[in-house]
């Protein structure tokens, strides 16, 4: 009976991972954008690098599924001018015009370390001014790389997850446990994460539940977490264009406030007091759209001149 349970389960995993990696037809994007990155699984990815002159920062971005980063080249375009950082986008194997075209979970973590590669080694960009921004499926690829960057010793600046799960089982049916099988188990990963850690999800998200980033916010340590970003109405494929000010005021105010300042270094020596412990309330605030405009948007220029200073 064991047997026939662990079967069901890991044939589970197998379906799901089809209905998982959903690649669209391949978005034009121009040829000299592109930089081609070869990973340890043997695919050959592309990826496009935006360079702000003078950025502080650099995003390592990963993109949602049914999508490629022709796709999400204009919102990273847009983060990339608004937050006055630069930029370096990927694709996963199997998505755009990467080669072979088998998307898988292996894959993916493979296709990051290569982006990551290219921006510590042939961009020469120090992990202490990286942040890794992860939609959706991208949430994945992201905690992932978090965690082994913390394992190694040098931990990257920041953590930034966008609609994130605690796992791809878990966006079906709440299993309570990491089964056979599943999927990106960000919920397992996030322990070991030693970066500050900024959550967006929208509560009527009805692809990822708006449960599984409150949850997932409480699986990152105490001295991790950040005041996140939880946007009444919200859904999960886009940001509207009139919510776009809010989502970049409140990420420039996580760099401003726990990446320019080096947090992550204090956490690595054992100093857990640089951000404020955040009680039930603070890590589960809803925003109002319309309130928080008028409470502050405005600030967000001023703080993007900080970050090209």
């Amino acid at each position: 009976m064991l047997i026939e349970v662990i079967i069901i389960i890991i044939e589970m995993g197998d379906a799901l991972s089809t209905l998982l990696f959903q690649p669209p037809r391949p978005t034009p994007i121009k040829e000299s954008k592109l930089v081609w990155l070869n990973t340890r699984q043997g695919s050959k990815i592309p990826a496009f690098f935006l360079e702000r002159p003078g950025a502080k920062v650099t995003f390592l971005y990963s993109h949602a599924n049914a999508e490629d980063i022709g796709t999400v080249y204009p919102w990273v375009k847009f983060l990339a001018k608004s937050l006055h950082v630069s930029i370096l986008a990927y694709d996963y194997t199997g998505y755009g015009l990467s080669q072979p075209s088998i998307p898988s979970e292996e894959n993916c973590y493979a296709d990051i370390d290569a982006a990551y590669d290219y921006l510590v080694n042939e961009r020469q960009i120090l992990p202490e001014n990286i942040v890794l921004y992860g939609r959706s499926l991208g949430s994945g690829p992201s905690c992932y790389l978090a965690a082994r960057t913390a394992e190694a010793g040098s931990p990257v600046a920041g953590l930034i997850l966008h609609a994130p799960f605690l796992s791809v089982f878990r966006v079906v049916f709440e299993s309570g446990c990491t089964l056979i099988g599943d999927k990106f188990p960000n919920v397992d990963v996030a322990p070991y994460i030693r970066c500050p850690v900024f959550i967006i999800h929208g509560t009527a998200d009805r692809i990822v539940p708006f449960w599984h980033g409150q949850k997932l916010l409480y699986s990152v340590p105490p001295y991790c977490r950040t005041k996140p970003l939880f946007i009444d109405g919200m859904g999960h494929n886009h940001v509207n264009v009139s919510l776009r000010p809010l989502v970049a005021s409140r990420i420039l105010d996580f760099l401003c406030t726990c990446v320019l300042t080096n947090v992550t270094k204090d956490i690595q020596n054992g100093n857990y007091k640089r951000l404020p412990m955040l009680n039930d309330k603070q890590l589960s605030e809803i925003t109002y759209p319309t309130q928080a405009y008028h409470d502050g948007i405005s600030k967000k220029s001023s703080k993007a001149e900080l970050i090209d200073q």
